[in-house]
């Protein structure tokens, strides 16, 4: 009787909110999310650390913070952001902040205390569970919920509801839509609701539909969503007809240091022109390291191939989703697109009334000219999508090579990947830094000579490579063992409580960094290179934090070293190893 009384109060609240503004947004269209240009940045989900509203809202199109960032979104609209700044909500799962008096994060909809407390005992049913009636764990705290519950849906929009009516937002963006069983099967196992993919994803497809037709259509509110575990295109356009959008967060190359294979690549591109062919918007992330430039100018020069005016793309990691990385190249003027991409042997072509695009998907080469010259009949033309001429992009002054410096007390973190948190309303804001430099208002990028992000002081070329815990070249004493977390660097890490326990790892470079995970229960570690004690840190925090990281403070000479890290903490406490980040001069 209790769940059907609150069914109908939340069904009730939800057809009064409707109602009340249903005549005024239905005749209105949701607005535009990008600009008309081919060019459109993305940047999400937390205020910078290291930039200003003023220099968003002049280099960015597409924007996507948290609820409690509403005075950093009101200054970026004060400096003339005129699209929807979207707002980031959880889709998939509610935080437990510990206690019933705790104040949860509010990146999700059980953002008030005692939601959880209150949800856990009054609505055990909205629960995902697995075959052994477990519920689902996830980024530490979080608890995956059933997207078939009709309760649970109901009591997501209301609670969204009260953010974007009371707090002036205007437009949502899902994190974590799943398109497969992949993240939950590894999880918790067999689900005792839904078996397989299909019976899964008709019950994220009915959520979907729910909040779209409910409500996000009806008011003309942009609904856009992080679509992961994606192992069947099909899906992602059945989840598309009631989105306004989607975000592909592993863009053009590989999640890590690595790319696609060419079949990989075109499919990637071609789920893009059709998305924005249906009137979507595509949302194209590209992982990478900052100063990987040359892998920065082929995710780009690769967005621009297929760029129709309702796309926006972001070169990034997402260790620094909080970082602002302006590249030279997001300002050369091509112009407006001729035509749709095209085939020239291994490259992948296209034209434009200033210069054109050049892309070799089996070398990971690109080239991005403004140079206008005849081109060759396309041999084999891709799909065609509406292309919508384009206003010649306005060239802007990118920012000066960010300095990232990880928080000692980081925020609050979104899901998958990490993402920051909301702050308390009294946490102080950061300030920025903002250094822009002057660049030429048409440049020609070759790939194989990379463009340099301008400094202070120019540094010597590096290369940057990240190895997961679980690659073959760390070779591990007995007492570790296999902990899995999202919310750490590739989804897990190693951990110990076997005092001088150790791992070895050869590399060639001239400076490394540990990742490692931080709790309340870690201690100390000993660093070695070449049998000659380093270093020794402390993985010891109030809380747990992800993808910690201790940094080499000086310079090894060329060639190939050992490193081995030797747990040395006290008695009942343990110690991690995520992953290892290690430099070395760019030949």
């Amino acid at each position: 009787m209790k769940k059907t009384i609150y069914r109908l109060a939340t069904l009730a609240t939800i057809i009064i909110m409707v109602m009340g503004t249903y005549t005024n947004a239905r005749a209105a269209a949701t607005p535009a999310l990008v600009t008309d240009r081919i060019v459109n940045i993305a940047y999400f989900y937390k205020p910078p650390t290291n930039s200003d509203a003023t220099t968003l809202a002049k280099n960015f199109s597409t924007y996507i913070l948290t609820r409690a960032d509403e005075t950093f979104r009101d200054q970026l609209i004060a400096n003339g952001v005129q699209s929807p700044i979207l707002q980031y909500v959880r889709f998939e799962a509610i935080m437990d902040p510990g206690s019933c008096s705790a104040q949860p994060w509010r990146n999700q909809v059980a953002y008030k205390i005692g939601d959880f407390c209150s949800i856990s005992n009054d609505h055990p049913d909205w629960f995902l569970l697995n075959s052994n009636g477990n519920r689902i764990v996830v980024d530490g705290n979080f608890y995956l919920m059933d997207p078939g519950n009709q309760e649970w849906r109901e009591f997501w929009l209301s609670r969204t509801q009260e953010s974007q009516e009371g707090l002036g937002w205007y437009g949502v963006f899902l994190d974590n839509v799943e398109a497969s069983l992949y993240k939950v099967n590894r999880l918790g196992g067999v689900l005792a609701k839904y078996p397989d993919d299909a019976s899964y994803q008709a019950a994220i497809q009915g959520f979907l539909q729910f909040l779209y037709t409910s409500y996000f259509q009806p008011q003309g509110r942009p609904l856009l969503a992080n679509i992961i575990s994606l192992d069947d295109t099909a899906v992602w356009f059945k989840y598309l007809q009631y989105l306004d959008g989607a975000m592909d967060e592993g863009w053009a190359v590989d999640w890590k240091s690595g790319y696609l294979s060419v079949s990989e690549w075109n499919d990637a591109l071609t789920r893009a022109e059709k998305t924005q062919a249906m009137g979507k918007y595509a949302l194209l992330i590209s992982q990478g390291d900052q100063a990987n430039t040359n892998r920065q100018n082929f995710s780009f020069a690769s967005y621009l191939l297929i760029s129709n005016g309702r796309a926006s793309f972001r070169y990034t990691n997402h260790s620094n989703y909080e970082s602002v990385w302006l590249y030279p190249n997001y300002n050369i003027d091509l112009g407006s697109p001729l035509a749709p991409r095209y085939q020239q042997g291994n490259m992948w072509r296209r034209d434009f009334t200033k210069g054109s695009v050049i892309v070799d998907p089996v070398n990971h080469t690109a080239e991005i000219s403004t140079e206008v010259v005849p081109t060759a009949t396309p041999t084999q033309p891709a799909a065609t999508p509406t292309v919508a001429p384009t206003a010649t992009a306005t060239p802007t002054e990118p920012a000066a090579t960010p300095t990232v410096v990880p928080s000692a007390t980081p925020t609050e973190p979104a899901a998958t990947p990490t993402v920051a948190p909301t702050a308390t309303p009294t946490e102080p804001a950061a300030t920025p830094t903002v250094a822009p430099t002057a660049t030429e208002s048409t440049v020609t990028v070759p790939t194989e000579t990379p463009v340099s992000i301008p400094s202070e002081t120019p540094a010597p070329a590096t290369t940057t490579v990240t190895y997961d815990n679980a690659d073959s070249a760390f070779v591990y004493s007995s007492g570790w063992s296999d902990v899995t977390n999202q919310s750490a660097y590739s989804g897990g890490f190693k951990q110990t409580g076997r005092r001088g326990s150790s791992v070895t790892f050869k590399f060639t470079g001239q400076s490394f960094s540990i990742l490692y995970t931080a709790s309340s229960n870690y201690g100390n570690v000993t660093v070695y290179i070449d049998g000659t004690k380093v270093g020794e840190f402390s993985q010891k925090a109030s809380k747990s934090l992800y993808q910690q990281r201790w940094d080499y403070p000086g310079q090894l000479t060329s060639g190939t070293h050992e490193l081995r890290m030797v747990f040395t903490g006290a008695k009942k406490t343990q110690a991690t190893l995520d992953g290892m980040i290690v430099t070395q001069s760019a030949p």
